[in-house]
């Protein structure tokens, strides 16, 4: 099946050692990823790259942890697939949630 503008690798991990590695997964296996012609970037990586940015920082306490980072890409990566594609797009985090990801 061909998807206009999506990504159509559907993977399904296999993780040993997971709990030594951080995963931020732009959409469930059984999903395809979206693109953002717009912004020129998968929806995933635009909204990701725009949490690390600072977006993501909730407490404003200048530095992004893992939490909130798939906190901001999951309130906006879904809502945008469905309002410019109609699908469900739904990223994913497995990792320590406490980590600190980017500071600024």
């Amino acid at each position: 099946m061909i998807i206009s503008k999506a990504s159509p690798l559907m993977i399904a991990p296999v993780l040993p050692g997971a709990d030594k590695i951080d995963i931020f997964n732009s959409s469930k296996a059984d999903e395809v990823s979206s693109w953002y012609p717009e912004k020129r970037h998968s929806l995933f990586t635009y909204f990701f790259l725009k949490g690390l940015q600072g977006a993501a920082d909730k407490n404003k306490d200048h530095a992004i942890t893992a939490a909130e980072l798939e906190e901001y890409v999951a309130e906006n990566v879904p809502s945008m697939a469905r309002r410019l594609y109609g699908r469900k797009q739904t990223p994913g985090y497995t990792g320590q949630r406490g980590k600190i990801v980017a500071a600024y």
